[in-house]
């Protein structure tokens, strides 16, 4: 059966940030966006998608500051369908980010509050439809129109569960992460299915395994699976 139009569609563009993000980190985004020179559209789209911001753990003056941040660059209006910002109410051992160590600090591992800040924002989008691009502070658009690229590379892979770029530098990886895909990546959030497979095995696993494999992101999960296969 072929996939209904929803599933074709980018519904979201997802911006996962920490609390301190919301400021300086997040206005050079839009900065950024709003800069003719990486400018989301050229020319006209028809159906555009939402924009959200999913914070680690914020109360109701911080989303509305995150709401006002957005509204100071007006031309985004012209990208997105809506606005809206999230709070992940991540808290603990569910925010947990310990580097550089090789046990656990908590109780869902060391890179938990990615993990989980990953799981709420892709829930979240799931409300939009489509598919979802994922879109981290530091990842940096290369010219104008990318948006509409992006609908272009979701229409010709309609049945995909995760779109993304793997490793392509010039440096060797160990065998864990050969496959490794980064998370700035396009996620079908719109299909019943992968948000099951997202909730019930992905995130579960990585919460069985925090304890044998506490420095294990979600983005490294599948690679980390084939290589122990």
């Amino acid at each position: 059966m072929e996939p209904d139009a929803p599933s074709r569609a980018l519904g979201c563009v997802a911006l996962p940030v920490l609390a301190k993000d919301i400021g300086p980190n997040l206005e050079s985004v839009f900065q950024l966006w709003s800069d003719p020179r990486c400018y989301l559209l050229v020319g006209q789209m028809e159906h555009l998608p939402h924009l959200m911001v999913v914070i680690n753990c914020a109360d109701e003056a911080l989303l509305a500051a995150t709401k006002a941040l957005y509204n100071r660059y007006p031309t985004l209006a012209q990208c997105f369908s809506g606005f809206s910002a999230h709070s992940a109410e991540l808290r603990g051992d569910r925010d947990l980010y310990a580097r550089k160590s090789p046990t656990a600090m908590g109780k869902f591992g060391n890179k938990a509050g990615p993990n989980f800040l990953f799981q709420e924002t892709m829930n979240f989008a799931e409300a939009h439809g489509g598919f979802t691009l994922q879109i981290e502070l530091d990842c940096i658009p290369i010219e104008a129109g990318w948006l509409a690229e992006t609908v272009r590379v979701v229409n010709g892979n309609q049945r995909a569960w995760v779109i993304g770029s793997m490793y392509s530098g010039d440096h060797g990886l160990e065998r864990s992460v050969q496959t490794h895909l980064n998370g700035n990546a396009l996620y079908n959030t719109g299909d019943p299915d992968f948000m099951r497979f997202l909730n019930e095995i992905w995130i579960a696993d990585l919460v069985n395994i925090a304890q044998k494999r506490p420095n294990l992101a979600y983005d490294c999960w599948w690679a980390n699976e084939q290589s122990q296969a």
